[in-house]
């Protein structure tokens, strides 16, 4: 994939992916408002994995500058991630005190292993990837310098997963050590296909088949419950992102809103606490049947929309929470 180009397929199934995030994180209150998430919990995540890591490594191969690729990844990944983690922490004590409930938060797993909010975890666990990702790049290289820096990379990332695991923090666990991997050397060998009319096609069909598969696996069996956890299951995001490709820029939605699936992502848990909040105090008991539930998903994802459209009109805001930095 390494002639590969903007897809707009992409861009618009990452708002699908978003739409289900936010569902997974909105209350239930019926079988069927619940079946909202389940159809997305399988998919949204692993997409979310498997699409960073093929345009990392797309962009990697094309320019193995490791200095800019690290400044890339402290601008879009690190500085959000440690701002967000900051305000998320800061909530939930103000939380805490309003509501009078003990704070068993831990800080330095909230700051090093995405536990401030639920949805953080993602971004620890991706920048180990792109990390990970970047050390197989240095092994395939002979200059034996590069290969021992991939090595300290490599080492690096193993004592934090270690550390992550042993502490039990949110996000690790055990399997990590088999999955995480999986993720990269996916991510790694899909960057040096390369992309013809023939190719696509084929991706599609076997984009379809994996997606067909693991929703029929998900919907009638609850025995294989690790589908239903991002990180025990590569195989949905590879095959969302292969029928993504395969279906070569079909789909377009507006870019104002494309823009701000990563936004979304980062900000939505804050408009939902505070929806949800706002409910308490006003003691409204609301029925999240499936009619309801999809309202208030759109209306969080609408407010995070705005929001991030907000922050994009300054130039250290759009910087510190978006990770986009304006030239």
């Amino acid at each position: 994939m390494s002639n590969a180009t903007r897809n707009t397929v992409i861009d618009s199934f990452r708002i699908f992916a978003i739409f289900g995030v936010v569902s997974m994180h909105v209350q239930t209150s019926s079988v069927l408002a619940q079946s909202i998430g389940n159809m997305f919990s399988p998919i949204a995540v692993p997409f979310f994995f498997m699409v960073s890591l093929y345009l990392f490594n797309v962009g990697f191969k094309n320019n193995k500058n490791i200095n800019q690729t690290f400044q890339r990844i402290s601008v879009r990944l690190l500085l959000p991630y440690l701002m967000w983690s900051f305000i998320y922490i800061f909530l939930r004590i103000i939380k805490t005190q309003i509501s009078g409930v003990e704070n068993d938060m831990n800080i330095w797993k909230a700051l090093f292993y995405g536990s401030s909010a639920v949805q953080l975890y993602f971004i620890p666990n991706l920048l180990i990837m792109q990390v990970l990702s970047v050390s197989m790049h240095l092994f395939c290289q002979k200059n034996k310098k590069e290969f021992m820096y991939g090595v300290i990379l490599l080492l690096c990332s193993l004592l934090y997963l270690y550390i992550g695991v042993y502490s039990n923090c949110f996000g690790m666990s055990p399997k990590s050590f088999i999955t995480i991997p999986i993720y990269v050397i996916i991510g790694f060998l899909l960057c040096r296909i390369e992309l013809t009319n023939s190719t696509k096609k084929t991706l599609l069909l076997i984009g379809l088949f994996i997606l067909l598969f693991i929703i029929t696996i998900n919907i009638f069996s609850n025995r294989l419950l690790f589908m239903n956890n991002p990180l025990l299951s590569p195989l949905s995001g590879l095959g969302c992102l292969f029928f993504a490709i395969g279906l070569n820029n079909t789909i377009k939605l507006p870019n104002w809103i494309t823009s701000c699936s990563y936004g979304i992502y980062l900000s939505h848990i804050i408009f939902l606490e505070s929806f949800e909040l706002a409910l308490k105090f006003l003691h409204i008991d609301l029925f999240y049947g499936f009619i309801q539930k999809i309202v208030v998903i759109i209306f969080i994802m609408t407010l995070s929309v705005g929001f991030v459209h907000i922050m994009r009109k300054l130039k250290w805001t759009s910087l510190l929470l978006l990770g986009e930095k304006k030239h």
